[in-house]
């Protein structure tokens, strides 16, 4: 009795191309200064959205360079940075976005089925060991198509995009088993943590798995977030995607904005 089953391109298969086949096997597949402004900002809290006092607002535009971002990995064995093909770096947005402009790229082959890809940069200014609620607004491109499905998880669906911030600088540790783990409580794939939570995944408006094109995906956190900043009035950002796709994934971060409102003490 013959199934059906779907056209495999890469780690990628492509649901509405099917075929007749017996079996489907399916094999692998910022001290820089910051821009600060006074305003009036919408978050969450536990009892639902509240309007507090006037907060801060930390905006940054790729545009304009890496302004103290750096990039990471992590949840993947030591050693094997070039067989994951880690990459991150500004460069050129990709076509046909504009090529004129620049964004923060990062890219790595999820060989582990758990990798995480981030972004991370030191804030300051805020007031020293204080507790804020903190909002997010990312925009990257992708060119994940939203109907795809791929080993593992789909490549957009199953990659989910996470925001957060830390009093201690988020960085992967070596684990006694040879894996790089990361220090702060990100969660894991689909579940965020204390230090950083889930805001969306990374497929596009596209619905064509063949033909991968890159569009603008805008993201705003809706979950509740509370931070305590360090003595100094410091907090590190983070920005990063835990997948479950194990392929590709290239994207480039364009914009991310964090807004804190000081909680009552």
């Amino acid at each position: 009795m013959h199934q059906w089953c779907m056209k495999q391109y890469g780690n990628r298969l492509d649901p509405h191309s099917k075929s007749s086949c017996k079996v489907l096997v399916m094999t692998g597949r910022w001290t820089i200064v910051p821009l600060v402004v006074v305003c009036s900002l919408y978050l969450f809290s536990c009892g639902g959205i509240i309007q507090p006092e006037p907060g801060q607002l930390f905006q940054f535009d790729f545009a304009n360079g890496a302004q103290g971002w750096s990039a990471g990995f992590s949840d993947y064995p030591a050693g094997q940075e070039a067989f994951f093909e880690l990459a991150s770096g500004i460069k050129p947005l990709p076509s046909p976005l504009d090529q004129t402009r620049t964004g923060f790229f990062i890219s790595g082959n999820n060989h582990s089925d758990d990798l995480f890809m981030f972004l991370k940069v030191r804030i300051t200014g805020l007031k020293p060991a204080t507790a804020y609620n903190a909002g997010f607004h990312v925009e990257f491109a992708t060119n994940e198509s939203k109907e795809c499905v791929g080993i593992g998880g789909a490549p957009g669906k199953s990659v989910w995009v996470k925001t957060g911030a830390s009093a201690i600088e988020p960085q992967p540790v070596l684990q006694s088993n040879g894996q790089f783990l990361m220090n702060i409580d990100k969660g894991n794939q689909s579940l965020g943590g204390k230090d950083a939570i889930v805001i969306g995944t990374i497929e596009n408006s596209s619905t064509d798995c063949v033909h991968l094109v890159y569009e603008t995906k805008r993201l705003d956190s809706v979950a509740p977030f509370t931070v305590r900043t360090a003595a100094t009035g410091s907090l590190w950002l983070l920005v990063g995607t835990d997948s479950g796709f194990e392929g590709t994934t290239s994207l480039y971060y364009r914009q991310f904005r964090a807004a804190f409102a000081e909680l009552p003490q």
